[in-house]
């Protein structure tokens, strides 16, 4: 056989191998949660139009892990100082977690917190309007809470307007 045909079968069994793991690794890519294969619930939500003066705004979500196994969270944390969020599973919470690096609330290393296949927790999370000034006054903002864990992150979304 022709090596040049050997070289092309080997590198396409090789490149299909690749796929198939970077496209398990990420779970598929629809749905709020891409890559996501545990997390279940609403996991986006609009706020609207928030006053700046209005004080903290929170919502609680359900969520559940979907997943066949139990999974572990490793790490909870928002993207913006803005923005923190308590998880509550049966008679345990944990948090407040924000943003890395803000010494007011919750820094976590390996939280080791299992949440079993078809348990349910929810998620408390708290937007501060007023965390930035009164430049942010007019501006919509999206931030993100994300929980890591042993089977992937999952991420809770939401979206803005400060008035």
């Amino acid at each position: 056989m022709n090596k040049g045909i050997l070289w092309g079968v080997g590198l396409v069994a090789i490149l299909l191998v690749l796929w198939y793991g970077f496209s398990s690794y990420l779970g598929g890519m629809d749905g709020d949660n891409a890559g996501t294969t545990w997390l279940d619930g609403e996991t986006s939500f609009e706020l609207g139009d928030v006053e700046y003066g209005g004080g903290l705004v929170t919502t609680t979500l359900a969520l559940t892990n979907s997943a066949d196994e139990a999974v572990t969270i490793e790490d909870i944390f928002s993207n913006c100082g803005c923005t923190s969020a308590v998880i509550n599973h049966g008679p345990h919470t944990i948090g407040p977690f924000g943003m890395p690096g803000h010494d007011d609330l919750a820094t976590v290393g390996t939280l080791d917190w299992s949440i079993l296949p078809g348990d349910e927790f929810t998620a408390k999370v708290t937007f501060d309007p007023a965390a930035h000034g009164e430049s942010s006054i007019g501006e919509s903002v999206e931030r993100k809470v994300t929980i890591e864990t042993d089977k992937g992150s999952g991420e809770i979304t939401f979206t803005a307007h400060i008035v």
